[in-house]
């Protein structure tokens, strides 16, 4: 699939620009060949946090906050992810190496309340949804689509009888035990 992404001629060609996909909080497929500095593979759990990083920032963004950069504690990654603080800094570490992201440690200061160790995460490359790219580029065919599906449920609909048995609102009483 990644291979019909960068070689479609409506995408932009651009190593910079990753699309995405997301299905829930799965990790998106387009990035199973994401690779770190040294030509390696990423980690399962360091796309899983990059997967929580682009899809925090797209929430943030949807309710009308937008945010160039995350702010969240090591509590927060090791809740969501299920691992170990060294595991979370480790992948943060590898993420950053490999020109994904760029994040550092803050003391932030919360209701008059001392935060430490927040990391500010910024995202390096463009992360782009499938979704938006595909509503560009497939408005006719979602317009062909729909008549196709139009006309497959007229017939479907000639083919079903209606049931004559009616169905009641009421709940069946049974009558055993007084036998």
């Amino acid at each position: 699939m990644t291979k019909t992404l960068i070689s479609s001629d409506n995408l932009v060609e651009n190593p910079d620009t990753i699309f995405y996909n997301f299905v829930g909080n799965f990790i998106p497929p387009e990035w199973r060949n994401l690779t770190n500095n040294c030509g390696k593979r990423l980690s399962k759990t360091s796309r899983q946090l990059l997967s929580l990083i682009v899809s925090r920032l797209q929430f943030y963004n949807k309710i009308g906050k937008p945010a160039e950069e995350l702010q969240e504690g090591y509590l927060f990654f090791q809740q969501q992810l299920g691992v170990c603080q060294k595991r979370v800094k480790q992948c943060l570490e590898e993420l950053k190496d490999s020109g994904l992201i760029d994040c550092h440690s803050t003391t932030l200061i919360i209701h008059n309340m001392r935060c430490p160790n927040i990391q500010c995460i910024k995202l390096l490359k463009n992360f782009v949804s499938l979704r938006k790219t595909n509503c560009q580029t497939n408005n006719s065919n979602q317009q062909e689509f729909s008549k196709q599906s139009e006309t497959n449920h007229n017939s479907i609909d000639q083919n079903i009888q209606p049931n004559s048995k009616k169905i009641s609102t009421q709940p069946e009483k049974n009558f055993h035990h007084t036998i």
